[in-house]
């Protein structure tokens, strides 16, 4: 079985190591081998210094996207953690559901791995999720406003 990875990160203060693209890479590939899943290598997408608010301004996440829309993309879909790939609750909702819906099935290195449109013992705890990365984007942004404000 093959694999792609998607990693997202957006700098700030106090990030944990465990954030950077690199080690979100490799804690993705060790899934995987464990998984005896071959990563491919033609579909690592990385949003490099970008916040989650929105889907739409993450290019390589639209890139893997179309790859699996066009049915181009492996059936799995591994990435550190739901904040990895959605900060908008709203759209983690409809894009996680229809990620597992082309048939790709998402593993989260942190996190539930099973289907949510299944079961809803596992989406009842992944909406609280998407619901608590969101609430940490927003506090995030209102601290990064103030500082900014501070250093104007």
């Amino acid at each position: 079985m093959t694999a792609g990875i998607y990693v997202r990160y957006s700098p700030g203060a106090d990030r944990e190591k465990t954030s950077t693209v690199e080690s979100q890479i490799a804690m993705c590939r060790q899934l995987a081998s464990t998984k005896n899943t071959i990563v491919d290598e033609k579909h690592i997408y990385v949003d490099q210094s970008i916040s989650g608010a929105s889907v739409q301004n993450r290019p390589q996440f639209q890139l893997m996207v179309e790859a699996i829309s066009s049915n181009n993309f492996p059936p799995v879909l591994i990435t550190k953690d739901t904040s990895r790939l959605f900060r908008n609750e709203q759209e983690a909702g409809y894009h996680e559901s229809w990620i597992w819906q082309q048939g790709v099935e998402i593993r989260y290195v942190v996190g539930q791995n099973d289907n949510p449109n299944k079961d809803d013992n596992v989406w009842l705890p992944g909406s609280i999720g998407h619901v608590v990365a969101e609430f940490n984007r927003r506090k995030n942004a209102k601290i990064t406003f103030a500082h900014q404000q501070m250093n104007a």
